[in-house]
């Protein structure tokens, strides 16, 4: 058997079982509360596409949403299973006043088609304190060394 042949059984053995995976749109926030101010990360990963859109976010009011970073690309390849990819878009939601607020579906565009995340509530409400903290420091020990233990 000519060698172009078996290289392109590799290739299709390889890449053919990542074909078979579906493709999804998750996401998640890092917090379902949160004090005015306070930021709170929203995550949205698109897994085994090989082509999809940017996420399309909504404006919320009273929130606001900021990309957090660039895009984040993993590739896992499983022993005889192929390979998984997916894409992590991080954002960082701060809230501008207190209420329930409703973050709606985020729609992305994966192949031509369109999938939706579920819709997330946030529920923010003003701190007491603040932005004040209060710290006592009390050593016990005359002399300490970097990293070790102390009451």
């Amino acid at each position: 058997m000519p060698r172009l042949p078996k290289i392109l059984i590799w290739i299709a053995l390889l890449v053919g079982p990542a074909a078979a995976e579906a493709q999804s749109v998750s996401a998640g926030l890092s917090a379902r509360e949160a004090y005015v101010g306070q930021a709170v990360m929203l995550q949205i990963q698109v897994a085994n596409a090989r082509t999809h859109e940017v996420p399309d976010l909504p404006k919320v009011d009273g929130l606001e949403i900021k990309q957090y970073g660039a895009p984040q690309r993993t590739f896992s390849f499983i022993s005889g299973q192929g390979q998984s990819t997916s894409v992590l878009y991080r954002y960082q939601v701060t809230p501008r006043r207190e209420g329930s607020f409703r973050i709606p579906p985020i729609s992305v565009e994966v192949h031509g088609t369109t999938q939706r995340t579920s819709e997330f509530e946030l529920i923010v409400s003003n701190s007491e304190t603040g932005d004040l903290l209060f710290v006592e420091v009390d050593r016990v020990a005359e002399r300490a060394y970097v990293g070790q233990p102390i009451q």
